[in-house]
């Protein structure tokens, strides 16, 4: 089930011509409870995508 989810997500976001990750920051950072999304990058391209979630 997870993976089926995990895999429309991505397809998704391919779809509208945007990282998985960029999106997955995006829709935490926009719910009104979360103060800050916490990113576990481990490597720069990763860190990049994540961080396009605020422009």
């Amino acid at each position: 089930m997870n993976f089926a989810v995990a895999d429309r997500f991505t397809a998704y976001a391919t779809e509208h011509g945007v990282n998985p990750a960029t999106l997955a920051v995006a829709w935490v950072m926009s719910h009104p409870a979360i103060t800050a999304p916490i990113i576990g990058a481990r490597n720069l391209k990763q860190l990049e995508d994540s961080l396009a979630a605020m422009m």
